[in-house]
C-alpha cells in the first residue's frame, strides 16, 4: 500500500514535457522536472529500454535505467499496476548492468544437410543450412537511492517506459 502511495504521489509530482528534446515521438510523457534534463541526453535508452551513464555540464554523473514492457490491454489499474512493476524492476536492472557490466555467454550451433535424387534421369536436390544462436547476460547488484524519473508510452501507446535516476558524483 505504501508503495502505491508513493508511486501515485510520484505521478503527482510530476508534468506533461512531451515537446522536451527527445519526447517529440513519445505519448503520455510525465517527467519530473529536476530530472527532464538529464533524461534529454539519453536518446538511445529513450526508444530502446537499457541503461546509461550521463555527464552532465555542471560535472555531475548520473546513472539511467529505463524499463520498457508491452502494454497487454486498455489500462485498467491491474495492467497499469503491471506496468509499473515490470517497467521497474526493467530500469533497475538496466542501471546495473550499466555500473557493473553482464557476463555474456554465446553460443551458436549450425547444421547443414543436402540431399540429390535421381528420378527417371532427372537430378533434383536440396539444401538446409540451420543456425541456433543463444545469448545469455548475467549481472549482480543492488541500487539504493535510484529514483522514479519518469513515464511515457510510445506514439502508438503499445509500450510503456519508466526510468529511474541516481546522482554518482
Amino acid at each position: 500500500m505504501k508503495k502505491l502511495l508513493l508511486i501515485c504521489l510520484a505521478s503527482a509530482l510530476t508534468h506533461s514535457y512531451s515537446q522536451t528534446t527527445g519526447f517529440e515521438k513519445f505519448s503520455k510523457v510525465s517527467l519530473v522536472p529536476e530530472y527532464a534534463p538529464i533524461l534529454s541526453r539519453a536518446n538511445i535508452v529513450l526508444v530502446n529500454g537499457g541503461g546509461k551513464i550521463i555527464w552532465m555540464l555542471d560535472g555531475s554523473m548520473w546513472v539511467v535505467g529505463v524499463g520498457v514492457t508491452v502494454v497487454k490491454s486498455e489500462g485498467g489499474p491491474m495492467e497499469v499496476l503491471r506496468q509499473l512493476k515490470v517497467a521497474t524492476a526493467k530500469a533497475h536492472a538496466a542501471a546495473v548492468q550499466e555500473m557493473k557490466g553482464s557476463e555474456v555467454e554465446s553460443a551458436s550451433q549450425s547444421t547443414s544437410s543436402s540431399s540429390v535424387t535421381v528420378h527417371k534421369g532427372q537430378e533434383s536436390g536440396s539444401s538446409t543450412d540451420t543456425t541456433n544462436d543463444k545469448v545469455t547476460t548475467h549481472s549482480e547488484g543492488t541500487t539504493h537511492g535510484m529514483e522514479q524519473a519518469g513515464t511515457w508510452y510510445s506514439a502508438n501507446g503499445d509500450m510503456f517506459y519508466l526510468a529511474m535516476c541516481q546522482r554518482l558524483k
